[in-house]
């Protein structure tokens, strides 16, 4: 008798639609209004890559991990190095 065992290196998590990233966006944005969190530079929805980018002005992995404690936590979130930014009048 003989076995066959197949085994793929593709990731199990599905790609998320339109309607499921601005969820998640609205989800993080109730959580932010409720929390006074000064590293976050920017946050939108990446549509061509889907998914959510968060902009940390201090982007490091303790930060990121704060984050999906207190934010979210979310395979649909990728962090990038932003700001800070000013804004003129």
């Amino acid at each position: 008798m003989s076995l066959l065992i197949i085994t793929g290196c593709g990731s199990n998590i599905k790609e998320p639609s339109l309607p499921e990233l601005k969820q998640l966006q609205q989800k993080i944005e109730e959580k932010l209004d409720n929390i006074t969190y000064d590293n976050l530079a920017s946050y939108g929805i990446d549509e061509e890559n889907k998914k959510v980018v968060i902009e940390l002005v201090n982007n490091t992995k303790e930060e990121q991990d704060w984050f999906k404690e207190n934010v979210s936590d979310s395979p649909y979130i990728e962090f990038k190095q932003g700001g800070p930014y000013q804004t003129f009048e």
